[in-house]
């Protein structure tokens, strides 16, 4: 039997994941220019470095889940109908592996930059991740994949 025509339309995502994490990010730039708050000098040795790894971190995690969407032949525009409810790789950890490397990323050009204002948003930056996009997404899938998507979303964490 056929997916019913909702969940062949795909989920109701108006803004890019991406560009959602972007906005945010300098909405946090935004800030910073009328209310200057940088990391410490005494912590840049540190957190420049990791803020480094996290960037590689957060790109190399994406880039291994959209390659899983690209191994298992279903789009990964978030905005478009699944053909095929991935549960492997990243997948495993994460139900939402590309926006983890994401916010993962997020943090690392934040760290880099010195500025807080984008670390202190990044509750925001979750938030509307989920209200924006996941609970499109997750709804998406539980009428395209049923029974099948709520096991996977029992056995995997959200996040981590």
């Amino acid at each position: 039997m056929p997916p019913p025509a909702a969940a062949q339309r795909g989920p109701r995502i108006r803004i890019p994941p991406p560009l959602l994490v972007a906005a945010w990010f300098f909405a946090g730039y935004g800030v910073d220019r009328l209310l200057p708050l940088r990391i410490p000098e005494a912590v840049a040795p540190v957190s420049r470095p990791l803020g480094w790894l996290l960037v590689v971190l957060g790109v190399a995690f994406s880039l291994w889940a959209m390659g899983r969407f690209r191994w298992a032949r279903t789009t990964v525009l978030p905005f478009k109908a699944a053909t095929t409810l991935v549960i492997e790789g990243p997948y495993r950890f994460s139900r939402n592996p590309i926006y983890l490397g994401l916010l993962v990323g997020y943090l690392g050009v934040a760290l880099v930059a010195g500025l807080i204002w984008p670390l202190l948003l990044v509750p925001l930056v979750q938030s509307s991740l989920r209200g924006l996009a996941i609970d499109a997404e997750e709804a998406h899938l539980r009428e395209r994949f049923g029974e099948q998507y709520l096991k996977y979303r029992r056995r995997v964490r959200r996040w981590l």
